[in-house]
């Protein structure tokens, strides 16, 4: 928390850098906010995936990375919450302390026990690991096993959320098949673990309206995206930002920018889906009428490019300078906030990821058809994934 001024200086030029793994938020419900409460109403939730997998940075943090954070989080003026704790008071109303933060993990990974439950352990750090049931019962590595989590289930400092049964992208999939990977998930979980899951996590972040609709009617308490932002009680609880943690994107500097991030509000999102069906969207959003004059200092990013603003009032329109060149793109856009002086930089921060249709970039001539068992490359962007 308590920073050298070189330190504020780099937090200070990298607020508008976007982050990494980061999807969209549905707009915010103001109503009962007029008094500006938002501040007091949000947390910050960190999502990991493994610790030390030095194989695959792009799903890891370093051990030591992971542990600085560790360290940060204990000495600093934080309270670690139970991610159900949090979304309970988002649910209620109540007033969460200053500087709350969460600590999640998604995709089950080994070293959820064998590298970050010690240190968790050591300072009695309340965590949530989200389970994909069919790689766990897998009995495969990297995957934990059922016998692993009823290790850490024994800790009492874990809470236990629910991916589908496979880690896999399923925006744009029928309505069906969500519905039964999530029941055989949630089934899976409460026969071995006895535990019922009220928490969902998006795999990869990813999801469209439909997505988000099945799980509003699933009988689950929220879901969480991989945008960047700050959590905050007028959200959508079906897409609730988490700042995702990966070796490129976790030192201190971005660490502690992220750990004292504040929501930034916004309703009347636009496009209303996140699944785009055009590269270039006209993209928007409304922030309460108290911002409006320190839109002005707002910065957005997308790939590094700054997109053009339009401020009409407390509005904030978007504008592309060139179409969207990956399957996943991202925008984030950072707000500075007045402080008194001597006091740290903090930054309101809004994320969206946006799903692109992969029929969308090869009509746009994005993509290099694969020869058999090939992955896909976006011809411009140099960017590949694996269907």
């Amino acid at each position: 928390m308590f920073l050298s001024s070189a330190k504020r200086v780099a937090l200070t030029l990298c607020a508008g850098i976007a982050l990494t793994a980061l999807p969209f938020p549905a707009s915010a419900n103001m109503d009962g906010f007029a008094d500006g409460s938002y501040d007091q109403r949000s947390a910050v939730i960190f999502s990991y995936f493994a610790i030390g997998n030095d194989d695959a940075p792009s799903a890891s943090v370093t051990a030591a990375q992971f542990a600085a954070h560790i360290e940060e989080i204990t000495e600093g003026d934080y309270k670690v919450l139970p991610l159900q704790d949090i979304v309970d008071a988002f649910r209620t109303g109540k007033r969460l302390p200053a500087h709350t933060v969460a600590i999640t993990f998604d995709g089950a990974d080994k070293s959820v026990l064998t590298k970050a439950l010690p240190l968790l352990e050591k300072h009695n750090l309340p965590f949530t690991v989200f389970i994909p049931e069919s790689a766990v019962s897998s009995g495969k590595p990297p995957y934990l096993t059922w016998a692993d989590l009823r290790t850490l289930k024994h800790t009492d400092l874990v809470t236990f959320g629910v991916h589908p049964s496979g880690y896999a992208r399923l925006a744009g999939h029928p309505a069906e098949d969500i519905r039964r990977q999530i029941n055989n998930s949630i089934a899976r979980i409460r026969d071995e673990l006895d535990v019922k899951p009220r928490l969902f996590a998006y795999p990869f972040g990813e999801y469209d309206a439909a997505y988000r609709d099945i799980m509003k009617k699933s009988g689950l308490d929220a879901a969480f995206g991989q945008q960047s932002g700050t959590a905050w009680a007028g959200d959508d609880m079906f897409s609730l930002p988490r700042f995702t943690q990966t070796e490129a994107f976790a030192d201190m500097d971005r660490f502690l920018m992220t750990a004292n991030a504040l929501p930034l509000p916004a309703k009347d999102v636009s496009p209303a889906d996140p699944r785009l069906n055009d590269l270039k969207p006209a993209i928007g959003f409304t922030v309460p009428e108290n911002m409006a004059k320190s839109l002005k200092d707002m910065t957005c990013f997308t790939g590094g490019e700054k997109p053009d603003l339009q401020i009409l009032g407390n509005r904030v329109e978007i504008r592309m300078t060139a179409p969207f060149e990956e399957d996943r793109p991202r925008i984030n856009c950072t707000l500075p906030v007045a402080n008194a002086a001597g006091e740290e930089p903090r930054w309101r921060w809004l994320g969206m990821m946006f799903t692109v249709p992969s029929e969308l970039l090869a009509k746009a001539a994005l993509l290099v058809q694969p020869q058999a068992g090939e992955p896909t490359r976006h011809a411009r962007a140099g960017w590949i994934s694996v269907e």
